[in-house]
């Protein structure tokens, strides 16, 4: 069952990031525009705020290196935000002092990691060095004791390391590791770095059963509907799309769509959908009705 009271405001503070990842949902018409003003950040705080949020999730482009960051989280908790979140890729964190001085404001990390292998993430963040950098910040974190949680978007150049991925969280004490079907814009369009849901499925399921061997019961998938595995019930408990907080489902469901395929599934409405590009280009011969 969700808790609707676990939603919260998804705030974009800027568009600009230091890293040029291949499988950003983002474009170079997104990343020149203009970031937002610190009014027009505080305006969506108070305008979350009066529909009930207690909860902030902080967001870019790479929000760490904009400079209304500690402006937006100052203001946030004087105006009464319960719990603040922020998603980074972490490189930023592995500066000691930077890092002390925003584990005081955060509550928890949402970081970006996606390789243990050092040429495959510096590959895939567009950045010499960005391994060395990220993999420090994760060290300052789990010797901090704060929460985090990781997001593991999948892509063709490391599907088939996501084992020894999932090995090196687990070291740097994870809280959660959420392995993520990327959202098929922007960058990610453009270099096409997706593995079919067909090609995917077992990894899945090897990355569950490798899970539950290290005794770690804290792995999720996201964008993934359940009806492209062989056993969808197996697969549910550990599908995000279905404990997204119901307030929270229309950004969830951005870009997505229904099928012909999904009109009277079971699992219609708990299922966010299929990217719309996917379907695009390669139709929903992998659905199923169930």
């Amino acid at each position: 069952m969700v808790n609707d009271s676990d939603a919260y405001i998804i705030l974009k503070i800027n568009n600009k990031c230091n890293n040029l990842c291949n499988f950003c949902a983002d474009d170079w018409q997104v990343r020149t525009m203009p970031d937002k003003s610190l009014e027009e950040i505080q305006s969506e705080i108070l305008d979350g705020i009066k529909n009930g949020f207690k909860r902030l999730i902080i967001t870019g482009g790479e929000p760490t290196i904009s400079k209304n960051l500690f402006k937006t989280i100052q203001f946030a908790r004087q105006k009464g935000i319960e719990h603040i979140s922020i998603v980074t890729n972490a490189r930023l964190l592995s500066n000691d002092v930077f890092f002390n001085k925003i584990n005081a404001e955060i509550d928890r990390f949402l970081v970006s990691f996606f390789a243990a292998n050092p040429e495959t993430f510096d590959k895939i963040s567009g950045v010499k060095g960005a391994f060395k950098q990220a993999f420090k910040g994760m060290q300052n974190i789990s010797k901090s004791g704060k929460v985090v949680n990781i997001n593991a978007v999948i892509t063709k150049d490391n599907y088939t390391e996501l084992n020894q991925l999932l090995l090196l969280l687990i070291t740097l004490n994870s809280n959660h590791v959420q392995f993520a079907f990327p959202n098929p814009t922007g960058f990610a369009l453009r270099n096409n770095v997706f593995v079919r849901y067909k090609d995917l499925t077992k990894k899945v399921i090897e990355l569950i059963e490798l899970s539950k061997y290290m005794g770690y019961a804290h792995i999720s998938f996201e964008n993934f509907p359940p009806c492209v595995f062989q056993n969808s019930q197996q697969i549910l408990p550990y599908l995000s799309d279905m404990t997204h907080p119901s307030r929270n489902k229309e950004y969830y469901s951005s870009n997505k769509a229904y099928t012909k395929k999904c009109e009277g599934c079971s699992f219609k409405g708990r299922c966010e959908g299929i990217y719309k590009e996917y379907l695009n280009i390669y139709g929903d011969e992998e659905l199923k009705t169930l």
